[in-house]
């Protein structure tokens, strides 16, 4: 019994390393990345991370889009599964 226990927190311990993206003090994720969406599942994808913005103005929904974005973590249901959700607060086209 209590090998599981340790072998549970372990596990609980490393899948909250891993859903936790790296951020700024401010709480606020900056960072470039790529638009991809099958599906309608949105995400932005990038060296590090997958995310999956609650919304995205039109002009951004592009396959293969290079973004930059600003966004703070939405710890909410994914239906998509495609990343940690976030919201977006800023959002530009990269050349």
């Amino acid at each position: 019994m209590m090998r599981y226990l340790r072998v549970g927190a372990a596990g609980l311990a490393l899948l909250s390393l891993a859903c936790h993206a790296s951020t700024a003090p401010d709480g606020v994720i900056r960072a470039d990345g790529t638009m991809q969406g099958a599906g309608g599942c949105l995400r932005i994808v990038t060296t590090a991370h997958t995310y999956q913005p609650l919304s995205v103005p039109t002009a951004f929904q592009v396959e293969g889009l290079a973004v930059h974005f600003e966004a703070r973590l939405r710890p909410t249901f994914n239906t998509c599964m495609a990343g940690d959700v976030v919201e977006l607060l800023s959002i530009t086209k990269r050349p």
